[in-house]
């Protein structure tokens, strides 16, 4: 377990509560079609959303199938320190402008991920560059809608002026056997440093374990949740709460356990006046 032993017990949830006011989104919602927006504050930083897989429209249900099998196309990721090969990723960023008179979502050059040491002291500091996402997933329907319903969901006070975002997307594959369990987060107990994160399950094959656990800024345990079925979604607010995911073991008698989540940094743009 990653977790660092010092964290205290859970002692209240910090899911935020939904709203009680529909609000219009940015987007038409085709993934999560819930109208409502989740309340945050200090005290509830994560929203959790989900959705059927078999209730998706017919493109969506076809296009996500198609970005599931993208996955297999991930490649080891080069900056895990003691050269394990369960995790594979790709990594690209996009701009999402919902005042863009055009296409509001576009792919950005390929760039370098990078974090503060101080946020992540296990492969913080370093400009790491990771195989972008392939050209199938940038065009992939699903990943745009994706991004879609998660802007739309993100709390009124953060998008009030309607500025552009950047969204940095993750595809991330864990694989785990019977000797070697896989870690999601190498790192234990973080921050990522972004506005918001989301984490997003696409498959879960054979797994136990990898649960999502939440604590405040002060490390005591506000949420443990495990992400089950495909578009199961934790959104959360980085800068009030950091996390943690247990390894991915596999099921008893089990020889291979694989888990697949897409991930996106959220962020406003900066513009220079």
């Amino acid at each position: 377990m990653t977790m660092n032993d010092e964290l205290s017990t859970p002692t209240t949830t910090g899911l935020a509560p939904w709203s009680e006011e529909l609000v219009s989104p940015a987007f038409p919602l085709r993934i999560y079609r819930s109208a409502r927006r989740a309340r945050y504050d200090s005290a509830h930083p994560i929203g959790l959303c989900s959705a059927d897989v078999e209730a998706l429209d017919v493109d969506l249900r076809g296009s996500f199938a198609e970005f599931a099998a993208d996955f297999d196309s991930l490649v080891e990721d080069q900056y895990m320190r003691d050269g394990s090969r369960y995790r594979l990723r790709r990594f690209s960023s996009f701009e999402l402008d919902p005042r863009a008179s055009g296409d509001p979502l576009r792919a950005l050059p390929p760039e370098p991920f990078y974090q503060d040491e101080r946020l992540n002291p296990y492969s913080g500091g370093i400009h790491r560059r990771y195989e972008p996402l392939a050209a199938r997933t940038v065009q992939s329907l699903f990943l745009r809608h994706l991004i879609y319903d998660l802007y739309s969901l993100l709390p009124p006070w953060a998008t009030a002026n309607g500025g552009p975002w950047n969204i940095g997307v993750h595809l991330l594959r864990i694989v785990a056997t019977r000797e070697q369990p896989g870690l999601p987060a190498p790192e234990g107990i973080h921050q990522d440093g972004h506005e918001f994160t989301s984490i997003t399950l696409i498959r879960r094959e054979g797994v136990r374990g990898a649960t999502s656990i939440f604590t405040d800024l002060e490390r005591n345990v506000i949420l443990e949740q495990t992400l089950v079925r495909p578009l199961d979604t934790l959104l959360f607010d980085d800068s009030e709460c950091m996390h943690d995911v247990t390894p991915v073991e596999c099921v008893d008698g089990g020889e291979l356990a694989t888990r697949d989540v897409c991930g996106f940094s959220l962020n406003p743009v900066a513009r220079v006046p």
